[in-house]
């Protein structure tokens, strides 16, 4: 089982509904669950790849809502000197 949770933390005008601000509580719970949480566009990349090749256990993939930065901004922001995502 693979589960793909957007909205993780808070998150803003989306409402006290759709906070994801438990999750890593309820998440927590299951045995044998492998919980991620990627701190940028190639992490959440290398995630969901992780989550796809994992079978023989669950998984979690938990991200925030918005939009990514791009290949450009990344590079700059943390000089990661990537060519291709």
């Amino acid at each position: 089982v693979r589960f793909i949770l957007d909205r993780a933390g808070l998150v803003g005008n989306d409402g006290p509904t759709h906070h994801g601000s438990f999750d890593l509580t309820y998440l927590g719970c299951m045995p044998n669950l492998v919980i991620m949480a990627p701190a940028e566009e190639v992490d959440l990349m290398n995630m969901i790849a992780t989550a796809h090749a994992i079978d023989d256990m669950p998984s979690v993939v938990r991200y925030p809502r918005g939009t990514g930065y791009g290949l450009e901004k990344l590079n700059g922001l943390f000089g990661l000197k990537l060519d291709a995502l």
